[in-house]
Formats: structure tokens, C-alpha cells, sequence
């Protein structure tokens, strides 16, 4: 429970940086296609955590451009949402299902000890849910 929790946090502040960054756009919507992306190709290759490996770090590099567009853009913003919870929490609902969706599939994706071995694998998750 405590690793769901300190995925969802992160993810909740990515969240809320990001939507409020650009006027008009969802800049979430662009994290949580990524974030879905790693995790249908980590649910896709879980008995083959080589072939995960490997497909989430081509996914990574073929995105690299864009995932470290938002994610700086979300570090920009997250000093300005520090003193707003209340903002937070209203970007975190308006996205409640897919974050919940992408939170209940990453922990059943991390008690795969094998698949989760393999350090390309946590890199990935750590690069899309946390910003590493």
C-alpha cells in the first residue's frame, strides 16, 4: 500500500502542475497517454520481463522529447501549486478515474518481482509516474 501511495502523490502533483500550465490544453491527458502507454506494454510482456525491458525503454526513447517537455514544465509549476490544495485536489478529480485506473495497474504490475527485477522496467515507471 505505502508503494501505491508513494506512486500516486507524484503522480497527483505531475497532475495538477500540468493541467493548470497550458490555457486551453489538457496537458495531463498528454502525461497519462504516456503513463498508459508504459503500462500497456509492461501488462503486454509481463511473463518476459527481457521483451518489457526492451519495449519500454524503445517507447521512452521514441518519446523522449515530449515526456521531458512535460515533466518540465510540471517542476516550472509545482512551487506555484504548493500553496494552492485546494486547486490540487480539484485538477486530481477532474482525472480521478484514469489516475485511479493507472494506480490500481501499476501495483499489480509491481508485485510481478520478476518483471520488476529488471532495472529498465522500474526506470520506466519511475521516468512516467514520478518524473525521474
Amino acid at each position: 500500500m505505502r508503494r501505491y501511495v508513494a506512486t500516486l502523490v507524484p503522480v497527483l502533483l505531475l497532475a495538477a502542475a500540468l493541467l493548470t500550465s497550458c490555457a486551453g490544453r489538457d496537458p495531463l491527458a498528454d502525461v497519462l497517454v504516456h503513463q498508459e502507454a508504459i503500462v500497456d506494454l509492461l501488462e503486454r510482456h509481463a511473463e518476459d520481463p527481457a521483451a518489457a525491458a526492451q519495449a519500454v525503454t524503445s517507447y521512452l526513447a521514441d518519446h523522449e522529447a515530449e515526456l521531458t517537455s512535460a515533466l518540465s514544465a510540471a517542476r516550472a509549476l509545482h512551487d506555484e501549486l504548493a500553496d494552492d490544495p485546494r486547486a490540487v485536489a480539484d485538477l486530481a478529480v477532474a482525472h480521478q478515474e484514469a489516475l485511479r485506473r493507472i494506480g490500481e495497474r501499476t501495483l499489480a504490475l509491481r508485485k510481478n518481482l520478476t518483471l520488476m527485477a529488471e532495472p529498465a522496467v522500474q526506470a520506466a515507471l519511475d521516468r512516467v509516474l514520478r518524473g525521474d
